[in-house]
């Protein structure tokens, strides 16, 4: 899961850094040296409105492990103004990742469960537009070599985050969508998911020949929000309903 955030983490903040901080594509490619096992060629576009370049790999000791081509970011500058960060689009035509990178082994015991706090950020974020159309699975990070896409739209302002995530599998069927809105008083999240025989989830449980579904709800005040979960592989039916209470500090109660 550790290595999962990671990926995510470079995927969300590498754009962000680099609109943010960036003017030229001269002074990107000097940065990107600052970068261990970062590679960017082809840079390019009008900033600081426009963004793109043709390749972008990370490595480690072990070889590339991202792969990013044909990228386009775009910012609606003039709302830096009003601090706010908007970025029109976020593209790239394909995505591969072969595995997931080293992570440093756990040194602490496994905390309660609990959902990341959201951070006071001193500008408004907005992404209008996420699409990545093709992003490629080694079999190294599921156990099974998937090609999916990913579009959808999020926002982030006044400590209050939303986002409408659409997940399709491009090789095979299956299709995951989130709707989601919370803030430090309410909570409303609704996750679908479902894959026929041979799926990645099946996969995993050690059912490949299993079809999968998952419905999830939750929708109430933080302090005590309904949420509902059904979910199927197989034969197996399963249904749970109860009530989350969600602390300051990020620490979920059921």
């Amino acid at each position: 899961m550790r290595r999962a955030l990671l990926f995510l983490g470079v995927l969300l903040t590498l754009p962000l850094l680099v609109v943010g901080a960036l003017l030229t594509p001269w002074g990107l490619g000097v940065a990107v040296g600052f970068v261990p096992g970062l590679s960017v060629t082809g840079i390019s576009g009008r900033l600081p409105a426009r963004l793109t370049f043709e390749r972008l790999i990370l490595s480690d000791a072990d070889g590339p492990w991202l792969e990013v081509e044909a990228a386009e970011l775009r910012l609606a500058w003039r709302e830096l103004w009003h601090r706010r960060l908007r970025l029109e689009a976020v593209a790239a035509q394909r995505i591969t990742l072969h595995r997931l990178p080293p992570s440093a082994p756990a040194t602490a015991a496994p905390g309660p469960l609990a959902i990341p706090t959201l951070p006071q950020l001193p500008v408004a974020l907005r992404v209008d537009r996420l699409g990545l159309p093709r992003i490629e699975l080694g079999q190294a990070v599921l156990g099974q070599a998937a090609a999916i896409s990913l579009h959808g739209s999020l926002a982030y302002e006044a400590a209050r985050l939303n986002a409408s995530l659409a997940l399709d599998r491009l090789d095979r069927p299956g299709r995951a969508a989130l709707e989601l809105a919370m803030d430090g008083a309410q909570l409303n999240a609704r996750l679908d998911a479902s894959e026929p025989t041979g799926g990645l989830v099946a996969a995993l449980a050690g059912q490949p020949e299993a079809p999968f579904t998952l419905n999830l709800t939750l929708d109430g005040p933080a302090s005590r929000a309904a949420w509902t979960l059904g979910a199927a592989l197989g034969e197996m039916r399963a249904r749970f309903t109860g009530h989350a209470s969600l602390s300051p500090d990020g620490a979920v109660a059921l």
